[in-house]
This record gives C-alpha cells, sequence and structure tokens, in this order.
C-alpha cells in the first residue's frame, strides 16, 4: 500500500472515496495498456480471420490484392493498418493524460 492511503484514512475519508480519488487512477493505467495491446492484436488478427471463415473486409481485400499483385492497393490497405494502429495509440495517450495530468509534464 502507498504510504499516503493510511493517512487519508485516518483523517476520515471514506473506503469509497479513496478508491474512487486515488487507487482507481493508479490502477486504470496498466489496465488502459493492456486494452489497448489487446485492441492492437485484434487489428492485426482481423486478416486472418476474414481469410478463414470468408468474410468480406479489408482482410480479405489485402490478401485478394497480394495475390493479385496489386501493390497500391496493398499499399493503401498497409497505410490504413498502419494510421488505425497510430490513432489508437494516441488514443491511449491522450486518455492516460486525463486520468494522471502528471504524466508526460517532463516532455511539454
Amino acid at each position: 500500500a502507498q504510504p499516503f492511503l493510511p493517512a487519508f484514512r485516518r483523517r476520515g475519508v471514506s473506503a469509497r472515496a479513496l478508491g474512487r480519488a486515488h487507487v482507481a487512477p493508479h490502477a486504470a493505467i496498466p489496465v488502459i495498456t493492456v486494452f489497448g495491446l489487446e485492441l492492437a492484436f485484434l487489428l492485426e488478427g482481423t486478416v486472418m480471420v476474414e481469410v478463414i471463415f470468408s468474410r468480406p473486409g479489408l482482410g480479405s481485400f489485402l490478401v485478394k490484392a497480394i495475390e493479385a499483385r496489386d501493390f497500391p492497393k496493398v499499399q493503401a490497405v498497409v497505410i490504413i493498418a498502419a494510421v488505425l494502429f497510430v490513432t489508437l495509440n494516441l488514443a491511449i495517450d491522450i486518455i492516460y493524460r486525463l486520468i494522471d495530468p502528471r504524466i508526460g509534464e517532463q516532455d511539454a
């Protein structure tokens, strides 16, 4: 436990308020990190799922473009996937900053 938690309890702060205001933001950072990584892996796995189950989508479009050696289409899909990945990471970084404003202060 952090040293400030017992001090707050001695001052009469309820366990619920203590958890909501002090414990939850610290515990949310790793949860958001894992959530973002899982979303990235989900984006990565769409190609396999679409090909295996014959579902139309960006992944099957990519496979057909590779088979046809249509490089502009392949490049377009790769750029779209990269933009989605970067946007996802940016959103996670923004959420970090909203949860804990001290994150990134050294860089500003």
